[in-house]
């Protein structure tokens, strides 16, 4: 599940900061926990 979430977090996060270079697995982690809390 956990990894479902981080893939989707990194898909959508894709589409909104497609234009920044920032590790895009490090904010899914983020934004996974933030859905888990």
């Amino acid at each position: 599940m956990e990894f479902y979430v981080n893939i989707t977090s990194i898909a959508i996060v894709s589409h909104i900061d497609s234009f920044y270079e920032i590790p895009k697995i490090i904010i899914a982690t983020i934004a996974a926990t933030i859905i888990y809390e």
